[in-house]
Parts: structure tokens; sequence; C-alpha cells
């Protein structure tokens, strides 16, 4: 439902589509994709690089060149207006919410940081808003939390989910609407920014002791078409955002009013309510699927 059945990410993997790849398909595929103008060998550790660059060239000397040529593909739309897409489950025991929209991102966007702090302050976690809301306070979830996606080539996703009872279904999607809402109208706190910055910068400062990490930061400066200094000056970019970034950013990534509220339940159960379901004093139009987004 968020990139459209044609997309790779809105492929469905099943019996019958397991079973029918053959030995030629897996061939066909290593053929076309694993070249090695399309890989990157980032290696880390105790070794001189001198000895790296003999290893590897006599490892994939044999490994022949070739042009890869992009698939093409369209990605869906974000509604025109915010509608709740459902799923039935009749052996459902509770609602799968996810809220979400379409986001064009990327690493190198000056939009990246500030939005990634919204995020967090959203539903990053046990501290955050969603998580306060649904189930510190309203006792709908044992958790509610948020997510957005960064892609240099196709669309991401950002995305506000939680499990909720049956019997509460529509009011958890109001909840989580209300909180949306919030956070691209209103500016955050000075203490949930100031905190926000600081779990950042604690993930970074920890992260960075891990080899594997490194690697994974050289790899993303050359894929995500980043400064080389990015990861230098990132504590730096982290404490320069402002509440005002985070409120532009959130306005702009968060889309209130053009959102898919995706509900997986016991129609049996919760139809009603969301056939019924307003927010802002607008009721919200339900479109039906299959479990296929069909």
């Amino acid at each position: 439902l968020a990139y459209g059945a044609k997309h790779p990410y809105g492929e469905f993997v099943t019996e019958e589509s397991v079973k029918s790849v053959t030995l030629a398909d897996v061939n066909n595929f290593y053929k076309k994709y694993f070249k090695p103008g399309n890989a990157y060998l980032v290696i880390i550790g105790d070794v001189k690089a001198r000895d790296a660059k003999k290893l590897v060239k006599k490892l994939f000397k044999k490994w022949e060149k070739g042009a890869i040529v992009a698939d093409q593909f369209s990605t869906s739309k974000n509604p025109t207006a915010t509608e709740v897409n459902f799923v039935n489950m009749e052996n459902a025991v509770q609602s799968e919410l996810s809220v979400q929209n379409n986001v064009n991102l990327t690493m190198k966007d000056a939009d990246y940081f500030p939005v990634l702090i919204a995020n967090n302050i959203l539903g990053g976690g046990g501290e955050a808003r969603l998580f306060n809301n649904l189930r510190e306070d309203k006792k709908f979830t044992y958790g509610s939390y948020s997510s957005i996606g960064n892609n240099r080539k196709t669309a991401s996703r950002f995305r506000a989910s939680a499990s909720v009872r049956n019997a509460v279904t529509d009011s958890a999607v109001v909840e989580i609407l209300k909180e949306i809402k919030k956070i691209s109208t209103e500016l955050v706190s000075d203490e949930e920014l100031k905190n926000v910055k600081a779990k950042y910068v604690g993930r970074f400062v920890t992260g960075i002791e891990r080899p594997s990490t490194i690697a994974s930061y050289a790899l993303n400066i050359i894929t995500e078409d980043l400064p080389k200094d990015f990861y230098e000056t990132y504590l730096e970019k982290i404490e320069a955002v402002t509440k005002e970034d985070v409120l532009r950013a959130a306005k702009k990534y968060f889309l209130k009013d053009n959102l898919k509220i995706v509900v997986t339940g016991k129609g049996a159960e919760v139809m009603d309510a969301l056939e019924n379901l307003t927010f802002d004093g607008k009721k919200i139009p339900v479109k039906y699927f299959d479990q296929y987004g069909e």
C-alpha cells in the first residue's frame, strides 16, 4: 500500500512465488546485478592497506566487468486526503496500525538531521510522545513508535505504528493523528530537544567504538554522496538543530493531511467504529484491501 505492487518494496513473498523460482532465475539475477562496478569492498582492522590491496587483486581479478542497467519502476503517490486502508483478518486478536506517508529524503538533505530529531521526539522510544500517550496515558498498547527512512534512489516511508486492542482501534488512530498534527504545527519543548540531542550524542560516541560502525560510515560517504567530513561534523550538525528546524521538517515530512491509516484487524469488531472515524471535524474515508494489498 505504501509503494505499489510493482515497486520492489511492494512485492509479496508467497508460497507460489517461492516455488516458481528456478536455478536459471537465480543465475540470471546474479549475472545481471553482481558486477564489480556495482560493488564496494570496505576493509577495516589491523591490516596494512598495501597487503589488503594485494589480496583483493588476487581474489577478485577474474571478476568480469559489465554495465548494469537500472530497472525502472513507479512509486505509489500519497493520497490527496487522509484515508483508512483496511485489511480484514478474521483471526486477528488485536489491530495493527500503521499511519504512514511516503517521503523523498536523503542523508545529504538539509532537513536530514531536523527530521531525525522530529521523529525521535514523536516516536523514537519509551520517552517519546506516542509511547507516553498510547501506552502510559491511555493504556491502549504495549508500545507505539515512529520511524522515517531515507533513500537516494527511491521513495522512503514515514510511519507511526502500534498494536492495539480491538475495542480501542479507532481511539488509538485518533491519538496518533493528534500527535502527528501537534509536532507538525507546534514547537517542541526545550527539554525534548535537549534530551533527544543527548541521546544522539550517546549513540554516536558508543557507536564509533565498533569497527563495523566505522566501516558502515565509510560506505555511507561513498554510496550516499556525502561530504568527506560528514561524520567528523555529525555532532555539530545535531547540536545546531533548532526547535524551528524541527517544526519545519515535521511539517514537510509528516503529512498530517495526506496519510494512509493502514489498519489490519478483525472487521466484525472494529469496522463500525472506523466507518464513523472523524478527525478535526472531517470524516475519514475507508478503503478495503485484501491481504495482498488488492
